[in-house]
């Protein structure tokens, strides 16, 4: 994405970068309002599954996530004490003038959503992409007859957890989406067989779709610059 806008729009990649970071960070909040809700208007369908799906696997991450903050507060204690003694020098090397552009650029990019030209507009779009997110989800409902008769929270229960799959360090999320979403479905009564039909078509949809789009894009996106190049140097 940092790719083509910089190429296309000429944009500093470490700008593009802070502007992600942006958007991640929305897109995180996002996720954590929906997850509360499920968990608080769904409990009564949804604890089973997150008692013993989600719970175990997060103590364990936090268990492993102190020792690793122990690690990370040391190596950065260290690190920063070498930058303190021999800041003089480092700061004349080149690798180091270029990390501090790079994140300058990326603090620049950060920063940029205070010069956003309307805020609301920002926001609004970002919850019109989640409200699809969910038509996806509760849509895909009504291609089987199993799933037909289930109703919006158990559309936004998949969108949460299937979500939780993709947070997951593997390609595409597959598996850990496919493993989530049915687990979800399972949770509200549908047969296994089912649930897992329904999480593959819905990802292999996802992924089919985005594969398209991003090919037609890929050959579109020169021939519609050019355009609009010729259009901005026939003006000037």
């Amino acid at each position: 994405k940092c790719g083509v806008l910089n190429k296309y729009e000429k944009i500093p990649i470490d700008r593009l970068l802070g502007t992600m970071i942006v958007e991640r960070s929305f897109d995180m909040l996002a996720l954590l309002i929906l997850l509360l809700s499920i968990v608080v208007f769904q409990f009564h369908v949804l604890g089973d599954f997150i008692n013993s799906n989600l719970l175990p696997s997060l103590k364990g991450k936090i268990g492993g996530a102190g020792r690793l903050l122990l690690y990370a507060s040391i190596f950065l204690g260290l690190t920063l004490l070498f930058i303190i003694l021999l800041r003089k020098k480092l700061i004349k090397l080149k690798i180091v003038q270029k990390l501090i552009g790079l994140f300058k650029g990326i603090w620049h990019g950060i920063k940029s959503v205070k010069e956003l030209k309307s805020v609301w507009a920002f926001l609004l779009q970002t919850i019109l992409i989640w409200i699809l997110y969910f038509l996806m989800a509760y849509v895909g409902f009504y291609a089987f007859s199993a799933t037909r008769h289930l109703s919006l929270w158990a559309g936004l229960a998949v969108l949460v957890f299937g979500s939780l799959g993709f947070v997951v360090p593997v390609q595409g999320g597959i598996g850990a989406y496919h493993y989530m979403a049915s687990k979800t479905l399972m949770a509200y009564g549908i047969a296994s067989d089912e649930a897992l039909a329904y999480a593959f078509l819905l990802h292999g949809a996802q992924t089919i779709m985005m594969i398209f789009f991003g090919f037609v894009s890929l050959i579109l996106l020169p021939l519609v610059n050019k355009k609009h190049e010729r259009s901005i140097s026939t003006d000037a």
